[in-house]
C-alpha cells in the first residue's frame, strides 16, 4: 500500500477541497479582501476567467498553516445605483466566511503540497 502514497497525495492536492466546513478557531490570520467584482460596473465573465491579485497578511496566532481559505460574501439590494447601494438600508448580505452559520457553499481549502 506505501507504493500508492504518492499518487493519493497528488490526487489530493490537484483539487481544491470545498466540502469541510472550516472553523474559525482554526484560521491563524485574519481575513483580507483579495478581489471585489461589482456587477452592476464589471462583467463577471472577463473578470472572473482571469484574475491575479497581490495581498499581504499577518499571521497573528501560533499553528501550522497547511494552505489557504477562500469564501464570499454577496450584497443583495433593490437599489440600482452603484455609488448609493452599500447604504442602502434594506440590503440583504448572504456570508459565506466561518464565523457565520454554514451554506452550502463551503469555504474553498486551497493547501499546500508538503
Amino acid at each position: 500500500m506505501s507504493s500508492l502514497i504518492g499518487l493519493a497525495k497528488q490526487h489530493f492536492f490537484e483539487k481544491p477541497v470545498y466540502n469541510r466546513a472550516i472553523k474559525p478557531s482554526e484560521l491563524i490570520s485574519e481575513p483580507r479582501v483579495v478581489y471585489e467584482l461589482d456587477s452592476h460596473t464589471g462583467t463577471p465573465q472577463t473578470s472572473l476567467e482571469s484574475s491575479t491579485q497581490k495581498f499581504t497578511f499577518i499571521v497573528n496566532r501560533t499553528g501550522p498553516c497547511h494552505g489557504f481559505g477562500s469564501w464570499f460574501d454577496v450584497e443583495f439590494s433593490n437599489d440600482s445605483d452603484p455609488s448609493t447601494m452599500r447604504q442602502d438600508p434594506k440590503k440583504i448580505i448572504l456570508y459565506t466566511d466561518p464565523g457565520h452559520k454554514p451554506t452550502h457553499w463551503y469555504v474553498h481549502e486551497c493547501w499546500y503540497e508538503c
